[in-house]
């Protein structure tokens, strides 16, 4: 049985103990050590692997989730999780260390994250490191844009040319 089952609404029904062992498989959940599930998480190296639908992204997402931080992610899940206004975070594996260690030994830290700066840190600036996002998806993300979205922001575009075309 999979972890996350589908509504026609598009959103998973997931228990926590579901989210939980589709969660171990990749990693520790940060949410759990700094006790706000909505901050990020740090999953293992390839984060997604295996999970190609756009279940996971909803699952997490519906847990409160905005931000997934890994060394390294599922090409198929990492487009997946924009697509759905998930920011997945791409940095080297010793930071990703520092964040875990600091949520480890500082119960309660707190992680923020600035998609528009490009940038994340702790609130006593211990951790504070700058990421990169495709400018593309920056933009989506920051727009709440979908591919739909996206294209509808050519709408007098397609439209000149579906009359030049009569179409």
């Amino acid at each position: 049985m999979s972890a996350v089952s589908m509504a026609r609404s598009r959103t998973p029904f997931i228990e926590t103990s579901q989210l939980r062992r589709m969660v171990d498989a990749y990693g520790t959940l940060v949410a759990d050590v700094v006790g706000d599930a909505g901050s990020a998480e740090d999953m293992g190296e390839d984060f997604g692997c295996g999970s190609s639908r756009e279940h996971a992204p909803w699952a997490l997402r519906d847990y409160g989730i905005r931000c997934v931080i890994a060394p390294s992610f599922a090409d198929i899940f990492y487009s997946n999780c924009f697509k759905n206004g998930l920011l997945p975070v791409r940095l080297p594996e010793e930071d990703v260390r520092r964040i875990m260690d600091l949520a480890v030994a500082q119960p309660g830290s707190r992680l923020n994250v600035d998609l528009e700066t490009q940038r994340l840190w702790t609130d006593d600036e211990e951790i504070f490191i700058s990421f990169d996002i495709d400018p593309a998806l920056r933009h989506a993300l920051i727009n709440g844009l979908d591919d739909i979205g996206l294209t509808l922001q050519h709408e007098d575009k397609i439209a000149a040319y579906e009359v030049a075309h009569d179409l």
